[in-house]
């Protein structure tokens, strides 16, 4: 699939980023097709959030594309995130400045923890572009839950605390939920799609939510 911009007046000043990583990849929009892909570049889910940004855990405060308020629905219209970030930023402040949550005193910082190491990044990056991506099937689903339950073997409390090694076992959490999910969700609807589940399913209509319980992902309605 390709999209032809070369008809597009004036492109390089009316899509300065995209003509710029264009040109980075060997591409001239101006002369050339832009090849066309699907990639991930919005979550859905996300820590689960009033519309005030409060969540179960005192003090912390969630907005925009890391919160899951239920607003979108089972897909994200275009350009909808925007609005959201800004709606919900401005509840949250509101709220706070309305009364501000007592100072949580109980939180330990020798909390023991492992972490995967940054290059880790490629191969989960991959397992989770090529199984679970548009289309979802179960051996893919099943080949992806191996490939990260095998990455997460790999954490150690002896990695060093990089912020690179943070975000990759973050990755890596937030992957290994949504696999789950995905295997759970025998439905599909907005966004998730099962091959071997091709309809909505009027008993799905509920939220999933994922919790680490004793080290291991756990799935609830």
């Amino acid at each position: 699939m390709y999209l032809d911009a070369r008809k597009i007046e004036k492109f390089e000043d009316r899509f300065p980023s995209i003509t710029a990583s264009c040109l980075s990849a060997g591409i001239d929009p101006q002369h050339e097709l832009i090849p066309v892909a699907p990639a991930a570049h919005y979550v859905c889910g996300g820590v689960k959030a009033t519309l005030d940004g409060a969540t179960s855990l005192q003090g912390l405060y969630v907005v925009g594309e890391a919160a899951c308020t239920g607003v979108h629905g089972a897909n994200r219209l275009a350009s909808n995130s925007l609005t959201e970030g800004v709606v919900a930023g401005t509840r949250v402040g509101r709220a706070l400045s309305w009364k501000l949550p007592e100072e949580v005193s109980t939180v330990d910082d020798d909390v023991e923890g492992a972490l995967i190491d940054s290059y880790h990044r490629a191969a989960l990056r991959s397992a989770m572009s090529r199984y679970v991506g548009v289309l979802r099937t179960p051996d893919g689903l099943a080949a992806a839950a191996r490939i990260l339950n095998t990455l997460g073997a790999n954490a150690s409390a002896d990695v060093v605390p990089t912020r690179k090694a943070f975000e990759a076992t973050n990755m890596l959490t937030v992957a290994i939920a949504v696999v789950e999910a995905a295997h759970t969700r025998e439905e599909s609807r907005g966004c998730h799609r099962r091959t071997d589940f091709a309809e909505p399913r009027t008993d799905w209509m509920r939220h999933l939510s994922c919790r680490i319980v004793d080290g291991r992902m756990e799935v609830s309605a």
